[in-house]
């Protein structure tokens, strides 16, 4: 098989800190790197933890802004 012509895709599940639910977040982003078609990052709309409603709370190991998205896709490619 030939390589794809073009960059692996980025897929981004973006959480709000203050509550977001539990199976939204974390369901969508284990499937997606599971199945391995795109590089998928979990990030939140800022620096913290995110509140996974009704009782979880994630810490986040690379905690990115939405902001920086497009610049950390260019540094992977």
């Amino acid at each position: 098989m030939r390589p794809p012509k073009r960059p692996r895709p980025l897929i981004a599940v973006i959480g709000i800190n203050d509550a977001t639910e539990t199976t939204d977040y974390l369901m969508p982003t284990g499937i997606l790197r599971r199945a391995d078609v795109a590089h998928v990052v979990a990030l939140a709309t800022k620096a913290g933890p995110v509140t996974l409603f009704p009782v979880l709370t994630v810490e986040l190991r690379l905690n990115r802004r939405v902001l920086r998205l497009e610049k950390e896709h260019e540094k992977r490619n």
